[in-house]
């Protein structure tokens, strides 16, 4: 079943499974990128998040990178039905061509600038919306963990406030969700070492975002590097 708590389920064994998102290439945009949606180019092969939804949320679903603009899309649904205009024939289209998107995830590494993607997502339709983005450095405490914070909560009320006014003027399907992820990195202290936190937040057209709680597999967060 396509929903948040299932795609954030999905989510938490691909950041568990490694899958080279290490503490070690956390300043390496290019490769991050790759590591969680694929190459910057139009394809329905080699996402690793892709390749992850569609193994641990099954449902039939297929995927295209940089789809409309979009990092990845994914659909259950089968492709548009064509009439060709000269034989009359009906024929299904080609390739990645369906007629409905099941989920849209949009990935943005610095987060003050992820409102762009916000927009993105709330003019598109689609029974799922994600949105994956990462906030400041942190030490685990003090000053540096505030700012990490503040940045979380500044996103998620903004993220709010696009969905909610979009829906007072033009309101989607009552079943649609959005899921916002936030990746942050906890320094090394003392006999820990760095490390990848997730969190993850969750809403429906209606409501607020809740917190989901962490997406890595045991309390402290740390999922290998």
């Amino acid at each position: 079943m396509i929903s948040a708590t299932s795609f954030l389920d999905a989510f938490g064994r691909f950041v568990d499974q490694g899958n080279n998102l290490s503490a070690d290439s956390w300043k390496n945009n290019d490769h991050w990128l790759k590591a969680v949606i694929g190459p910057a180019s139009a394809a329905s092969t080699g996402s690793p998040l892709g390749d992850c939804l569609v193994e641990k949320m099954g449902a039939g679903l297929r995927y295209r990178t940089e789809e409309w603009k979009i990092d990845l899309v994914l659909s259950t649904h089968r492709n548009a039905v064509r009439q060709d205009i000269k034989t009359d024939r009906m024929e299904l289209l080609p390739g990645f061509q369906p007629v409905l998107y099941d989920i849209l995830i949009e990935s943005e590494n610095s987060i003050g600038i992820s409102h762009e993607e916000m927009l993105k997502l709330v003019c598109m339709r689609a029974r799922l919306k994600v949105l994956i983005t990462y906030t400041f450095d942190s030490d685990g405490s003090g000053p540096r963990e505030e700012r990490a914070s503040s940045a979380i909560d500044h996103a998620r009320d903004q993220f709010d406030r696009v969905i909610d006014e979009s829906n007072a003027r033009y309101a989607e399907n009552q079943e649609t969700e959005y899921v916002f992820v936030v990746g942050r990195l906890i320094s090394a202290n003392g006999d820990s070492r760095a490390r990848i936190e997730w969190t993850g937040f969750l809403r429906n057209v209606r409501g607020k975002f809740e917190p989901a709680g962490s997406l890595n597999s045991d309390e402290k967060g740390s999922h290998g590097s």
